[in-house]
């Protein structure tokens, strides 16, 4: 069994979203190209979403912008706006009796789906992957930049159609960083680079090392944390393969490695700068801070007897508490199912967590996405919205789309498991 090692030294698939075309586009040069760094200062980064990279929308100072998933039959959408104070959620559009279903309207959005949105330096950033090559007609990744209002759109970024973006999504204040995987001759490559939103450069910032899986999974001041696994090895099925997080100065590019064990010992997720990890060998749950290595236990007996590792889920962690799930094993009597838990910061302080909602008749449970004062936004449910589409014949045919239902908690009732949720409007 390879043993866990804390601080060791060592050195969707989308279309444009945006309609660019005509409102100032500018072009921008190849990605990849060579380019001077975004900043003669050492670089500060941080991350534009909580967990490994899930985008759920854009949290500005004052309200929260979302993308509606339940798009028109073509293919058209929009984006809103939730006012944390008044839990108002309206059209990002001024504009008195707007239908916001064409291209006058600052909300509305041509067509396409798996946008992400996000803020950066006061204005809202909307990135579209691509598709890589694999796709049938295959996209290539673009960026838009507009105002917080939604005006003022320009595309800030285009790619080839062999390439992708991923996340998790990082910023210094001004530019934005993904991973950018190219494809040739069936070959990928992937990097970190800095997309500069003002002129469109693309620098490379550090590679990837595909063979190893090497993925990006936070950013904190001038490092970012990687993880990577082994290459697979079929005689080594009983403890799994090597998973090792690392932390590299963008800046220096000197490495340490925070952590490293066999995924049949454990499991991880980055929260920002805290790295949750759920160590099977002695059932517990820690906090690393990956910038100084600082270890916080946070739970004990996390699993009970006969239940499986592989249905844990490390779903939400915010200053020193945890919330997680796992799969209950049925017995004769009764059957399984989901529960939760709120553990920490102190190991024996754990409670069942009762704040979820059904999601295809399985819990899901309350989602904090942005955090305002001592309350959190959160995903508090969701209801299905009815969306004309059109078959391959076309015809038209309607589906419901599940839109989510966003609402605010105070911080201390979230983790008490009690309202009240104050829902959006």
């Amino acid at each position: 069994m390879k043993h866990k090692r804390v601080l060791a030294g060592s050195v969707c698939l989308a279309v444009l979203l945006c309609a660019c075309a005509g409102r100032g586009q500018a072009p921008a040069p190849p990605a990849g190209s060579p380019a001077p760094a975004a900043t003669a200062a050492p670089l500060e980064l941080v991350p534009l979403q909580d967990a490994e990279g899930t985008v759920y929308g854009a949290a500005g100072p004052d309200g929260y912008y979302s993308v509606v998933s339940a798009a028109r039959a073509d293919g058209s959408l929009n984006i809103r706006y939730t006012d944390y104070a008044s839990m108002q959620t309206v059209y990002l559009c001024a504009q008195p009796n707007c239908a916001h279903d064409s291209e006058s309207c600052t909300s509305y959005q041509p067509g396409g789906s798996g946008v992400s949105l996000m803020m950066v330096g006061g204005q809202l950033v909307l990135v579209s992957p691509g598709t890589g090559p694999w796709g049938e007609q295959p996209s290539p990744p673009r960026i838009c930049v507009c105002g917080s209002d939604g005006s003022r759109r320009r595309q800030a970024a285009s790619f080839e159609a062999n390439q992708q973006l991923d996340g998790p999504y990082l910023t210094d204040g001004k530019n934005l960083y993904a991973a950018l995987r190219t494809v040739q001759a069936q070959t990928a490559t992937e990097e970190l680079v800095c997309i500069d939103l003002g002129s469109g450069a693309v620098s490379t910032v550090l590679p990837l090392d595909a063979a190893r899986s090497e993925r990006v999974r936070s950013a904190a001041g001038e490092h970012v944390l990687l993880v990577s696994l082994d290459e697979y090895d079929q005689n080594s099925l009983g403890t799994g393969r090597s998973c090792a997080y690392e932390r590299e100065n963008v800046n220096t590019l000197e490495r340490e490695t925070v952590l490293e064990y066999s995924t049949g010992e454990g499991r991880a997720v980055a929260f920002g700068d805290a790295l949750v990890f759920y160590d099977a060998e002695q059932n517990s749950i820690l906090s690393i801070d990956w910038r100084t290595g600082q270890r916080q236990l946070l739970a004990r007996e996390v699993l009970p007897a006969g239940a499986d590792m592989l249905t844990l889920n490390l779903c939400f962690y915010d200053e020193g508490r945890v919330l997680y799930s796992f799969e209950t094993p049925g017995g004769e009597t009764e059957p399984g199912g989901r529960v939760f838990f709120a553990a920490g910061p102190v190991e024996t302080q754990k409670t069942e967590f009762s704040l979820t909602y059904p999601d295809m008749e399985r819990p899901l449970p309350v989602n904090p996405i942005a955090k305002t004062g001592g309350s959190y936004f959160v995903i508090a449910g969701e209801t299905l919205q009815p969306r004309e589409d059109r078959r391959e014949d076309g015809t038209l045919f309607t589906a419901n789309i599940p839109e989510p239902v966003y609402g605010k908690i105070r911080c201390e009732d979230f983790w008490a498991g009690s309202g009240p949720i104050e829902t959006a409007r």
